[in-house]
């Protein structure tokens, strides 16, 4: 799925971006999407997406290693970012519209609770449509920031474009804690009776 996720990207993404930037920007703004900056970015994520898969296809032992301080690596990310961009921009996050952070929290968790309920509804195993709301709703918060943060450098607008993406990383944590803790309290017992087809 994260594979499928990123390879999409490279279409879904710009396509996205253009399709919203349409409703926001108009040919007399100032701050413009530039698409092709972006597509050149997921494209360049690829190499270590495909590198993995190489790595964990021939070797399991170092491809889970490899994966293990990939995740050390992006947890840190998002603590350093949250430790040295909110104090900067704190004026910026009390300003911030209470709407924004609704948007912020419940992009993630209207994420899991949809493909949750999706994959429920269609049978699959609890322990599978428990990955598939995770997956869906977890998405790659730093690489949003990155592909802001290489875009749009030289912007004075850069603060409030990075407002989403940071709120959403900050608090995609918390939800998915809370989300995970909650699921494991189902009754494993009960559904180990439940044949997994997947």
């Amino acid at each position: 799925m994260t594979t499928n996720s990123t390879l999409w990207a490279l279409v879904l993404t710009p396509l996205m971006l253009a399709l919203y930037g349409s409703f926001i920007f108009t040919e007399s703004a100032d701050l413009q999407i530039p698409i092709t900056n972006i597509v050149v970015t997921l494209a360049t994520l690829l190499i270590p997406v495909v590198a993995g898969m190489l790595v964990r296809r021939f070797s399991a032992n170092i491809g889970a290693v490899l994966e293990l301080l990939g995740g050390f690596f992006g947890l840190f990310f998002i603590v350093f970012l949250m430790a040295t961009w909110v104090p900067r921009n704190w004026s910026l996050l009390t300003a911030t519209p209470w709407q924004t952070y609704v948007v912020a929290i419940g992009l993630g968790l209207f994420g899991i609770a949809i493909a949750y309920g999706l994959a429920r509804a269609i049978r699959l195993h609890p322990s599978n449509a428990r990955t598939i709301g995770l997956e869906t709703g977890i998405q790659n918060g730093p690489l949003a920031i990155a592909i802001v943060l290489l875009t749009f450098a030289n912007s004075p607008d850069i603060g409030l474009i990075l407002i989403v993406p940071a709120l959403y990383s900050l608090f995609i944590v918390i939800v998915s804690t809370f989300v995970t803790l909650w699921f494991r309290r189902a009754n494993l017992a009960e559904e180990q009776k439940i044949p997994n087809l997947l």
